[in-house]
């Protein structure tokens, strides 16, 4: 519904405030009399002002849009009233006593008109939002100073252009005279010029457009600097750029326009999390910190780079460098990509050219020539790497029931499991439901020397089922290891680990590939397997066998079965009466389930077990009581799995 109100709006009493409410449009092209004091905007539509108004209090925005046509000077009538007799006009976004709570408001200039007014942005609620700026593609202005709570969107429509030459200062609220942090993102795909020195002290963020600073300081006690990918911060205008203080972090993935300085105790961090930014010539003050994380090998999406087109200086900044991931060998992090051939200038601290330094652990070398010639790169500083890690059916029909170690037992492998890895929580897809449990692993290793360099002095085995591989149990069955030169994957050497049948169900087993100088791996690799017989994956909460397990089985049968096929128990390639068997024979609960554990810490997985069990105690050998009587009740164990009649006495 839309409202034209043409003729002018006055009031019989004298000092009344004038409403407007409903969810509609309300066009006001005429003039509010100064009969009225305040005008009060409380409904989430929209209210148009385009006369010579003269009101002579303050105009209220509660809710919705307030669209401005016509300047709003300060010191006599306009779109906003006069305030020639109070001395001041303000904009409130909040009604006295009240909070405007979760409501969405907006105050846009429609058209080429000046607002000179104060205008305070009193909504104090996070969950609301306000928006100022123009929706029209002309130059519009805001001369009047602006204080900001909490969160203010800046938004120019495309193709226009809103300045803001009035300062944005933090806001004060009236009664309790506390001070919000102010914050400011721009939005819209027009362009933003700040012409003060404000004094906001929030976050600024660029979504889209352009936020363009004309004056040094108009961000400079903003707490951190964000530049999203398609914006832009343009400060070629200022005379020193965008200079970051004490404090303040600059990051994104969009592009500043003009130079970057960095002074000492501010930080550079592309993205938030990797990503690319894009900046004009940068330099970096002593104490001053350069961030990067690295989590994947390409740029912009595996780890952070600083793009610059213009000249770099690193001036002695701390490098702190991240790792999100387990990089490879032959991987490059191009962290500063300088553009033309300009060598870069001044060094990290403490890491002269080809310097060796460790990212969480791993070691690496610095090159001030990488990339092309004239880049910043970290470059990993060791010779092999971990590249596949399996389990596979050995045995099994995959692998023509062979049980030794060869080539047939790549058909063999597991093609829906995969490694447990640290800091990760189990999941049906790591752990099998073979009923031999697990009797062979593979791990591929590239970049060994000859197969000489590793031995079974380069493997850990342990086995346990709760989450502090620290307390489990090293295996005693020594595992034959098959060396396998270039038959890995993408031609890295693969080793065979076979155990045999049964040593190792029911339970995890932890693998840990030691680093030794003759192997030339950077770190110990740890990683886990699980087996739980006759378990069909069911049940995403816990890994128990039970009679849904047994009556999967049942209504699965088949003639064949593909190798991740979860009711086939036994591996030969069918579903049938033996698998429902393996299922019921095997039936576990709460006490002697395997767990999906987690595992948090790779340096204290690689400890050294216990080689025996200890003696349990009384709350074990309770729990034993328990499950042995559970076990008999169900009439399990071993024995029938074996095909014998168990006993129980």
């Amino acid at each position: 519904m839309e409202l034209n109100i043409n003729g002018n709006v006055t009031s019989r009493v004298p000092g009344q405030t004038l409403a407007t409410m409903g969810p509609g449009r309300v066009n006001i092209a005429s003039v509010i009399s100064d009969q009225f004091a305040d005008l009060k905007k409380d409904s989430p539509g929209e209210l148009r002002l385009a006369g010579l108004n003269q009101y002579t209090g303050w105009t209220y925005v509660i809710d919705g849009t307030l669209l401005i046509g016509n300047d709003a000077p300060a010191g006599r009538e306009g779109a906003l009233g006069n305030n020639a007799t109070n001395g001041e006009a303000i904009v409130r976004t909040s009604w006295p006593g009240t909070d405007a709570e979760d409501n969405h408001i907006a105050i846009l200039i429609d058209g080429p008109y000046t607002v000179g007014r104060y205008i305070k942005i009193g909504n104090y609620n996070p969950e609301g939002t306000t928006t100022l700026g123009g929706n029209t593609a002309t130059l519009s202005e805001f001369s009047g100073e602006i204080e900001v709570s909490r969160h203010l969107l800046l938004t120019a429509a495309n193709g226009g252009t809103v300045t803001f030459s009035g300062e944005v200062n933090d806001y004060e609220h009236p009664d309790s005279h506390i001070v919000y942090p102010g914050s400011i993102t721009k939005i819209g795909k027009g362009t933003v010029i700040f012409q003060a020195a404000n004094d906001y002290s929030g976050p600024t963020v660029v979504v889209e457009g352009t936020l363009k600073l004309d004056t040094d300081g108009s961000i400079r006690l903003s707490s951190s600097i964000e530049v999203a990918e398609p914006g832009t911060l343009d400060v070629s205008a200022s005379t020193a750029g965008l200079n970051l203080r004490v404090g303040q972090t600059l990051l994104g993935t969009g592009t500043v326009r003009g130079e970057v300085t960095a002074e000492a105790g501010a930080a550079i961090s592309p993205g938030g999390g990797p990503g690319m930014l894009n900046t004009g010539t940068i330099t970096f003050d002593p104490g001053s910190r350069f961030v990067a994380e690295l989590n994947g090998a390409v740029p912009g999406f595996g780890y952070d780079q600083l793009n610059v087109t213009g000249t770099v200086e690193l001036g002695g900044a701390d490098l702190e460098a991240s790792l999100g991931y387990v990089p490879r060998r032959n991987d490059r992090f191009v962290i500063v990509n300088n553009d033309l051939d300009d060598v870069v200038t001044g060094r990290f601290t403490g890491l002269p050219d080809d310097a060796a330094l460790e990212v969480d652990r791993f070691p690496f070398r610095i090159d001030y020539q990488g990339g092309d010639g004239n880049d910043v790169a970290l470059i990993p500083d060791w010779t092999a790497d971990v590249t596949g890690r399996y389990v596979f059916y050995n045995g099994s029909s995959f692998d023509g029931k062979d049980p030794a170690a060869n080539d047939r037992d790549d058909l063999a492998i597991a093609a829906d499991k995969r490694p447990l890895m640290p800091g990760r929580t189990a999941s049906f897809a790591n752990y099998t439901s073979y009923d031999r449990g697990i009797n062979g692993i593979m791990v591929d290793i590239a970049g060994l020397a000859d197969e000489t360099s590793l031995d079974d002095r380069d493997f850990q085995f342990k086995v346990g089922n709760n989450d502090d591989p620290d307390t489990w149990a090293e295996l005693l069955d020594s595992p034959s290891i098959t060396f396998r030169p270039g038959e890995g994957a993408d031609g890295a050497d693969r080793v065979t680990i076979l155990w045999e049948d049964n040593a190792i169900e029911n339970q995890w087993l932890q693998i840990v590939v030691r680093a030794t100088e003759e192997n030339g791996l950077p770190l110990d690799d740890v990683f886990y397997f699980g087996n739980a017989i006759g378990e069909s994956g069911n049940s995403r909460t816990d890994a128990r066998v039970n009679a849904f397990d047994m009556l999967g089985a049942r209504d699965n049968q088949r003639d064949w079965a593909p190798i991740d096929f979860p009711y086939d128990f036994n591996r030969d390639a069918r579903v049938d009466a033996a698998d429902m068997l393996i299922a019921r024979n095997n039936p576990t609960h709460f006490l002697n389930a395997l767990r999906l554990i987690s595992v948090s810490d790779m340096a204290a997985a690689v400890k050294p077990g216990p080689a025996v069990v200890p003696e349990p105690g009384t709350p074990v050998m309770l729990a034993a009581a328990v499950i042995a009587l559970l076990l008999a009740c169900f009439k399990s164990g071993r024995d029938r799995k074996r095909g014998q009649t168990p006993s129980v006495t």
